[in-house]
């Protein structure tokens, strides 16, 4: 028993001991692997360099549903900082950690990494919300990106949408930006890129150019536009805001740079997303080669289910290098049928040629361009990266017209048909809704070409919005509104559009107008032919009228039965008419009334104004006529003399359309009349005259109805006199224009001060009698001047003036001579505005009612304006257009902001040339 203890003493203690032991071991363990943590904390600023480029994008999914990707492109070396989850921010509050969906990312050449992050969310309702990511690290180096320590920049990315309807409105879905957002060029050699964004929806995108962020509403500090580096007349950077093009002309330092830039979407005109892509520009020195050369049509149009097919043509200046063509579009990913390129993304030696083809369909009718960017790509720095170049082709598919358009009458009505089916009848998703009518009254040419699409609401009225009416031969409509004798023209559209769930339509699309097709219900009434002035005289006038009537083939005269009777009537003043006693025809048969279709009315004045008629026809003694002719009027010619010619306006109000008019003149020696021209308008100008010599006019009118293109109608208007008058223009007045700015205080407001205008005639004192007032002009500049005042009487030689936009604006003065006929203009004069902008530095916004709100001191002559105001990290927090600013001392989401100094910066305008005033400060706000 006793050696049993001491063995169990001997082995407590060993056991003790070992124990000591394994807790030095771990203490050790736990130093070292705490010391190691320290050691790589230290140097992760070092190591930690990471993100390149990238953008987010979503497809929803359900009326509050998304799906968003992130897509980042990082250094493959950089594995200190590599990301295989990064945490997205919904914009509602709360966020989701994504693993990347690409397993350890896709690495490509020139250190270049991709990975995709993709995640799924439900919002809770309807609201415009930002998706978001946020990094530590920015890749070391960017030279325009705090320089040198970029590697510690955050790197952040946000795509800003709003849930639509989706009952009426559809799905909103972002921009696709098909090229990659890493790209090359080299010193002294021009920069091309081309984001090629695409929106699978149909809506129309635009670009912006803006500072990458760091965070929301914060930009990265320390940014330098890529043309601001080694800054020159032959470094410029710029970015068209419609097609998306990038073009630096020219790289002038070697290193990488980051730009950013935003893709806009607009539905309807109205924006409802805005993606952007923070993108790096890799720019090497000491290149051997140049850019290589690629060839290929810049536009195209087609109508739906035609090919495509170009030739894409590459070269280069350096032919020991080879090339490799690739290409981007929507053609390849979501059309119908897929484009195909020959030679694609395979390196080959230069020159050769690649062919593009596309068979197009229905469903890709569009208002927007397809945009393929075909990029070239030389093998000058590696085996897969050199030296590039693209160029975009767009492509309009346009869906095609109706073909065989017809318009025939029928009893009172027009049948319009065309070919059925059409070729775009049967789409996906039934793309194709349907066809529009338009009409107009006599015939139009309309210009189109493949690329024409819509009709122009200027020319055509749309009387049925969709139609889609056909007995399987053909489509029709039957139009009811129309009058007799008038010639109703047609063209038919086809409508296209995409819809919703619930089968609304939106984002719709016109295709090609059909050709015009015309015609006209024939009339139960005569139709005036004539009214033509054979004398002119205030006692002893004479007028021809002659008239058509209905063919006795074509007048039913079993559903209108005789006796019948015409009446002709006339008007003065084309509407209170009466019946010409002389003028009234009866009969028994309808054959008895057409003998007579013409009458002289006589003794009238036909000096003083235009004579009216209309002529009616009754049938088996009713009271309310059948059928009366539209009124027509005789041609009434009104002659002016003006300075240096004779004007001769004439006028007519008659049922036919007058193409051209010829215009005859003697003079008060000679015996005859004479043509002495032609004119297409309302007017004619006759300058063969000699000062203070009669001169006597009249006019000869040619048309025809619309519908009866076959028969001309001519009339004679009366003859009217005038003596001429060779007017001396009034000589050019000397202008002075002054104002109280320079003199009046800060305080006064813009709409108190004027431009006073004065003026005088130093170079013609002696025909200051001769004037009978000024037309006073004036404009933004001095190659825009419009009349603004006339002015009465010689004496009045001065005016005062504000302008819309204050004192800025541009004058000129004419001379009225007793006629009424401006002179000579004056001088000009162009003021400025004296813009006036104080800012206070301290405000106490704490609800005493005493500078809560900051406001300018005084200001006046501010046309445009926009403040950004920033707290001491850099970070926007209020922004406003309006040069009152009314700031309250809240953030950008209503939260009160805490007592500091904050820094605005200020741009303001006051008109040219002071369009572009820097202020900047900072404001103390106590609570």
């Amino acid at each position: 028993m006793i050696i049993q203890e001491e063995n169990r003493e001997k082995n407590g203690l060993i056991l003790e001991k070992i124990q000591r032991i394994q807790m030095r071991f771990i203490n050790f363990i736990i130093k070292l692997l705490f010391g190691f943590l320290l050691l790589i904390m230290q140097f992760t600023p070092i190591f930690a360099t990471h993100n390149r480029a990238g953008e987010v994008t979503f497809e929803q999914l359900g009326p509050l549903t998304i799906r968003a990707t992130v897509t980042t492109y990082t250094m493959t070396s950089s594995v200190a900082a590599d990301r295989d989850s990064i945490e997205i921010f919904w914009g509602d509050g709360s966020s989701t950690m994504a693993t990347r969906a690409n397993g350890w990312g896709d690495p490509q050449p020139n250190d270049v990494k991709i990975n995709y992050y993709i995640a799924t969310h439900t919002y809770s309702g309807r609201a415009t919300y930002t998706i978001s990511m946020y990094d530590p690290n920015r890749i070391a180096g960017i030279l325009n990106v705090n320089y040198p320590d970029s590697a510690n920049v955050p790197f952040y990315l946000e795509t800003t949408f709003s849930f639509l309807n989706t009952q009426f409105l559809g799905d909103n879905n972002s921009v696709r930006l098909l090229a990659p957002p890493i790209d090359f060029g080299c010193v002294g050699q021009v920069f091309r890129h081309n984001p090629n964004a695409f929106d699978i929806d149909g809506d129309s995108l635009s670009y912006a150019l803006i500072i990458p962020l760091q965070q929301m509403n914060t930009i990265v500090p320390d940014y330098r536009y890529p043309d601001q580096i080694g800054a020159g007349p032959h470094n410029l950077f710029t970015l068209d805001r419609k097609n998306g093009d990038i073009i630096w002309n020219a790289p002038m330092v070697a290193g990488d740079y980051n730009i950013a830039f935003r893709v806009n979407e607009y539905r309807q005109g109205i924006l409802i997303s805005s993606t952007i892509r923070d993108m790096q520009i890799l720019i090497r020195d000491q290149c051997q080669n140049q850019n290589p050369d690629i060839e290929v049509i810049e536009e195209i149009c087609v109508f739906a289910g035609e090919i495509v097919e170009t030739k894409v043509n590459i070269s280069d200046a350096d032919p020991d290098q080879m090339l490799q063509l690739s290409a981007s579009g929507a053609p390849f990913i979501s059309a119908k049928n897929k484009a195909t390129l020959t030679n694609k993304d395979v390196f080959l030696f230069p020159p050769y040629s690649a062919i593009f083809s596309w068979e197009t369909s229905c469903e890709d009718v569009s208002e927007q361009y397809y945009q393929i960017i075909f990029k070239v790509t030389d093998n000058g720095f590696s085996d897969t990266t050199g030296l590039t170049n693209l160029k975009a082709l767009r492509i309009k598919v346009v869906a095609p017209p109706p073909q065989n358009t017809a318009a025939d009458p029928v009893d009172d009505h027009m049948i319009i048909n065309w070919d059925y089916p059409y070729l775009c009848s049967f789409t996906d998703n039934e793309y194709f809704r349907g066809f529009s009518v338009w009409r107009r009254t006599g015939s139009a040419s309309m210009y189109q070409d493949s690329c024409s699409t819509g009709i122009d609401p200027n020319l055509y009225q749309k009387i049925v919005f969709l139609t889609n009416e056909n007995d399987a031969i053909h489509y029709f409509y039957e139009d009811f509104e129309v009058e007799k004798e008038l010639n109703y023209c047609y063209r038919i559209l086809p409508e296209f559009a995409r819809k919703t769930m619930d089968g609304f339509p939106y984002n719709p699309v016109s295709g090609q107008a059909s050709n015009e097709t015309c015609n006209f219900i024939p009339s139960k009434a005569p139709l005036i032919t004539k009214v033509s002035v054979l004398e002119t005289s205030d006692v002893e006038g004479r007028i021809a009228i002659n008239w058509q009537m209905v063919d006795p083939e074509l007048f039913d005269t079993i559903k209108f039965p005789g006796p019948y009777t015409m009446r002709l009537k006339t008007s003065g003043n084309g509407t209170d008419f009466f019946q010409v006693d002389q003028a009234v025809y009866s009969g028994e048969t309808y054959k008895d009334i057409i003998a007579d279709t013409s009458f002289i009315h006589e003794k009238l004045n036909t000096i003083a104004s235009p004579q009216h008629y209309t002529i009616s026809m009754y049938f088996s003694e009713q009271e309310m006529p059948l059928g009366s002719a539209p009124k027509a009027s005789t041609v009434f010619i009104t002659p002016e003399a003006i300075q240096g010619k004779n004007r001769i306006k004439f006028n007519s109000e008659v049922p036919w359309h007058n193409s051209s008019y010829m215009i005859y003149r003697k003079t008060e020696d000679e015996d005859q009349f004479s043509l002495i021209g032609t004119s297409t308008t309302n007017s004619f100008d006759d300058f063969d005259i000699e000062n203070e010599k009669l001169y006597c006019y009249y006019v000869i009118s040619k048309g025809n109805y619309s519908f009866l293109e076959e028969k001309i109608i001519s009339n004679q208007s009366q003859i009217a006199c005038i003596e001429a008058i060779d007017f001396i223009p009034i000589c050019a007045p000397l202008l002075t224009v002054t104002n109280d700015c320079e003199n009046a205080p800060d305080w006064i407001p813009g709409d108190e001060l004027f431009n006073n205008l004065s003026w005088d005639f130093p170079d013609c004192p002696e025909r200051i009698s001769e004037v009978s007032g000024y037309q006073i002009y004036f404009g933004a500049d001095a190659d825009h001047l419009g009349l603004t005042q006339t002015v009465e009487g010689s004496d009045i030689r001065e005016y005062k003036h504000q302008g819309n936009n204050g004192l800025q604006g541009c004058y000129a003065v004419f001379g009225l001579d007793q006629y009424g006929n401006p002179g000579m203009q004056s001088n000009v004069i162009c003021m400025q505005n004296c813009p006036v902008y104080e800012l206070p530095n301290v405000f106490t916004p704490n609800g005493d009612h005493v500078h809560d709100i900051f406001v300018p001191r005084f200001f006046r002559h501010i046309q445009s304006f926009n403040i950004q105001i920033f707290n001491q990290w850099g970070q926007l927090v209020f922004e406003t257009d309006d040069p009152q600013i009314n700031w309250d001392g809240s953030n950008k989401r209503g939260k009160s902001l805490a007592s500091g100094v904050y820094f605005y910066v200020c741009s303001l305008s006051a008109g040219p040339p002071l369009n572009d005033i820097k202020l900047s400060g900072n404001i103390h706000l106590f609570r």
